[in-house]
């Protein structure tokens, strides 16, 4: 299995294309343009024989609600008391037929009563792929810091032990300013107030009429203890005593790992979040590394992975072409030669890679995107 992260595609697009100065005013068509090829080619793959993202669940009602993550159905089946499979069709627009399926509203529906366990093979929603921005220095020593105030797009606010200060990202000067112009953290999340108690390890959210304990969603006991929270809805950063963090959207958790690309952990403590979905910016972010303060990207650097180089060969000569396009390159072994190569590629391994379980495979229906 072959393991690359969008990072690595983008900065290998960059060397062939041999642009390396990509203007990061368009870093948000850069991730867009990205992720549109990855679903694409994703889809590709879903759709074919191949098998390799392919998840399996079993069910053993007569109705019940399809897997959230359930993208692309491929295989409808009852399992046999041998582990065989019998195959369920899917029953005709609008024709009620006994024995078969049918799906509405994301509900799987058959028609009768099974006798036996009902077996779905789906091909999971591909992942939504995000790349870090280049980290960036703050020019501030954080063992001077008290105390960390409100992130803005702009720069953010802290304390020392004599003075209030806002730090500006454009200039990378901090400022003395009044306690009137300080701002404190957010305190609010999806629209509610919340609570972190750090000494007892649990947060809670609240409306001004109800209370809840959203602890679970917060805490990780494989990391430790959380030392840090920032909010800035829909998305929250939680630092974590062992170094790791986790980037949140809503109440969705995934490793945050800016280094992803290096081979290396990314560890250390968030200071500051406010987010930005054009630019990717958001964070204040102190290393363990060097002790030093950054600001960087609030997302993550998706890991995906693929039995071969095939897919992302043909990723990296797909972005080099949209490098080239934006700064107006004309490079004819890439648009020509190159391009040819690695699409021939993927496309002959994509047709060669056939599912082991072809006869019982059943007719792909695609779960309406909700």
């Amino acid at each position: 299995m072959i393991v690359r992260t969008a990072g690595e595609i983008l900065a290998g697009a960059m060397v062939k294309a041999q642009v390396y100065n990509v203007d990061f005013l368009d870093f948000h068509t850069v991730t867009n343009e990205l992720n549109n090829a990855y679903r694409q080619l994703y889809t590709e793959i879903a759709e074919s024989d191949s098998d390799y993202f392919i998840k399996s669940a079993i069910f053993n009602d007569a109705n019940f609600e399809l897997p959230p993550d359930c993208f692309i159905i491929k295989t409808v089946a009852f399992v046999n008391t041998d582990k065989s499979w019998t195959k369920i069709n899917q029953q005709p627009a609008k024709e009620y037929v006994h024995g078969c399926y049918y799906i509405q509203n994301g509900i799987f529906h058959y028609n009768g009563v099974p006798n036996r366990p009902i077996l779905l093979r789906y091909v999971p929603t591909p992942l939504t792929v995000t790349t870090p921005r280049e980290s960036e220095d703050i020019d501030v020593d954080p063992s001077v810091i008290t105390e960390y105030g409100r992130m803005t797009e702009k720069g953010f606010f802290y304390k020392t032990e004599d003075a209030y200060c806002y730090y500006n990202f454009d200039s990378k000067e901090s400022e003395t300013i009044d306690e009137s112009e300080y701002r404190e953290p957010i305190s609010k999340y999806m629209k509610n107030n919340v609570t972190v108690d750090y000494d007892n390890q649990t947060v809670t959210m609240s409306n001004g009429d109800e209370e809840w304990d959203v602890t679970e969603y917060f805490a990780n006991d494989a990391f430790g203890d959380f030392v840090n929270i920032v909010f800035d809805t829909p998305y929250a950063m939680v630092s974590y005593e062992d170094g790791h963090i986790m980037v949140m959207n809503g109440f969705q958790r995934t490793l945050w790992n800016i280094k992803a690309a290096t081979g290396h952990e990314t560890l250390g403590e968030i200071k500051g979040l406010r987010t930005n979905d054009k630019t990717l910016w958001g964070c204040v972010y102190l290393d363990d590394d060097d002790g030093l303060l950054y600001r960087a990207s609030f997302v993550p650097d998706t890991v995906m992975n693929y039995p071969s180089n095939a897919l992302f060969n043909y990723l990296e000569v797909l972005m080099a072409q949209l490098f080239m396009s934006m700064n107006n390159i004309d490079n004819q072994y890439i648009n020509q030669q190159l391009y040819s190569t690695v699409r021939n590629q993927f496309y002959k391994e994509l047709n060669a890679y056939r599912s082991s379980v072809s006869d019982v495979q059943n007719e792909l229906v695609r779960r309406p995107h909700v």
